[in-house]
């Protein structure tokens, strides 16, 4: 699949209109184009769609490789992605017998490390995720470009480590983007929620203080665009927490609550007064 058939499909499982998912970011007779595959489209515009309808770039690239090469794959990858999301365990068990069984001559190595990820970030521990699994995810990050991919990446990936392994490599990620500050979206963004699970981490594996102050810090700083604005209310809702400041964080979690996305922070609950 193409960009624009991509689009088109994540469209129409979204349930939105050409106009609504252009969004005033391009034309509507732009969009459509673009989807027919008429004319082409800025990654800018492209991203600004995406992070409009809360649609993940790096899963939207992945899922038209995917679709191209290997159908079977992506629907993998959604059950996984699926468990995850609704932080079930017991879900993400059944994928994997399942996958065991499809996979019994072996597993696609990213297949399996999406699995492996999952399972952290809903158990919030790495001490039953395979040692070479774990070895790997660090070694990615130290032997590659510190770039806004990287910074996805590690986002991801964090969960996997050690919290001072992942301490060390957030502080580099975060002198690598102050040192060439990028405005594009995708950095912003990227830089951002990397500093939003890193947080989380921090949260359950007792991370160091001057960390934690660095990613709310690194957070808050960013330049005040839409597509970062929820990253800065967790900054802000982390910052209350570590602070031991209950009462801001009951009254941001009611925020939260009635705005419907309190599940992004329902690992953080209950509140204790």
């Amino acid at each position: 699949m193409n960009i624009g058939e991509t689009l088109k499909s994540m469209r129409l499982h979204a349930g939105l209109t050409q106009t609504e998912m252009a969004a005033g970011i391009v034309s509507e007779s732009y969009y459509s184009k673009v989807e027919r595959g008429v004319h082409d489209i800025s990654a800018d515009a492209l991203f600004k769609i995406l992070i409009k309808h809360h649609l993940d770039p790096v899963s939207f690239f992945m899922k038209m490789s995917y679709r191209k090469k290997n159908n079977n794959l992506l629907g993998d990858f959604t059950k996984i992605e699926f468990a995850q999301s609704k932080k079930d365990l017991n879900e993400l068990n059944k994928v994997e017998a399942q996958l065991n069984k499809k996979y019994s001559e072996g597993w696609p190595a990213r297949l399996k490390f999406q699995l492996e990820m999952a399972r952290a970030w809903i158990t919030h521990s790495n001490k039953d995720i395979d040692p070479e699994i774990k070895r790997k995810a660090k070694q990615v990050v130290l032997e590659d470009k510190m770039d806004r991919e990287m910074f996805y990446y590690l986002s991801q990936a964090c969960v996997l480590l050690d919290i001072k392994d992942a301490s060390r490599l957030f502080d580099l990620a975060v002198k690598a983007y102050n040192k060439n500050p990028e405005i594009d979206v995708m950095s912003v963004t990227y830089i951002a929620l990397l500093c939003i699970n890193f947080l989380n981490c921090c949260y359950h594996k007792n991370g160091e203080k001057k960390y934690i102050e660095l990613a709310i810090n690194t957070v808050l700083q960013l330049p005040a665009e839409p597509h970062i604005a929820y990253h800065k209310i967790l900054a802000v809702y982390y910052r209350a927490l570590f602070n031991k400041d209950y009462q801001k964080a009951a009254t941001m979690i009611e925020i939260f609550t009635e705005a419907g996305v309190v599940s992004n922070v329902a690992d953080t609950l209950p509140i204790e007064e």
